[in-house]
């Protein structure tokens, strides 16, 4: 487990003007983290082994460099590490979730049929888990991902429909909304037997 914290409250559009030392990089951006054994920070897109479409989006978005919490997360997670990590809104943690997310499914070839998603991204409400959503589908479609978002208080049958012909790679949920899906068996909506990637958003409010 590879807990962080990014402290830095500057823009997120920042421009990679010197390349510093992993650890001249975290003083500077005040990031935190409780092990010692942390890779080094990706300062650049390119450090990263994220597909040049995902770049060209990320570039276009207005994006000159990762922010610091993705700078850090994204060597944790493509490692394979549990992490917590802790960012004020507005640092680009969502994009510092989905870009691991989207190399383990590019990785991983397209979703077979009733395979399920490859990522489960939960979050605790409605609104959030669309923004995410938004986020996904923004990122994503470039790299030909699927994305797809389940809440409560809106009908069962479009979000059932999505799930079940749509072949997500990503799944947005808020824990109730899809503890009633999986629960449906008369026939199965969908499964996480291929989920791989799980994202609590806001884990303090869930857990």
């Amino acid at each position: 487990e590879v807990p962080l914290l990014p402290l830095d409250d500057t823009e997120i559009v920042s421009v990679a003007s010197e390349v510093l030392s992993p650890e001249d990089y975290r003083t500077k951006h005040q990031i935190a983290s409780s092990t010692s054994t942390l890779p080094d920070p990706f300062q650049t897109f390119d450090d990263g082994p994220f597909d040049d479409r995902l770049k060209a989006v990320c570039k276009g978005a207005g994006f000159a460099a990762p922010s610091p919490i993705q700078a850090q997360a994204w060597p944790c997670a493509l490692s394979g590490a549990d992490i917590v990590a802790i960012a004020r809104t507005g640092s680009g943690k969502t994009l510092g979730f989905l870009a691991p997310a989207f190399s383990r499914i590019l990785a991983a070839g397209p979703i077979g049929q009733g395979q399920g998603p490859l990522a489960l991204i939960m979050a605790p409400t409605r609104e959030l888990a669309q923004q995410i959503h938004l986020e996904a589908e923004k990122f994503g479609t470039c790299l030909g991902i699927r994305a797809a978002v389940v809440y409560g208080g809106a009908p069962k049958g479009p979000q059932i429909g999505a799930l079940s012909r749509g072949k997500p790679a990503i799944v947005v949920a808020t824990p109730g909304r899809i503890n009633d899906i999986l629960k449906l068996q008369s026939p199965p909506v969908t499964n996480l037997k291929s989920c791989e990637y799980l994202v609590l958003d806001e884990a303090d409010r869930m857990l």
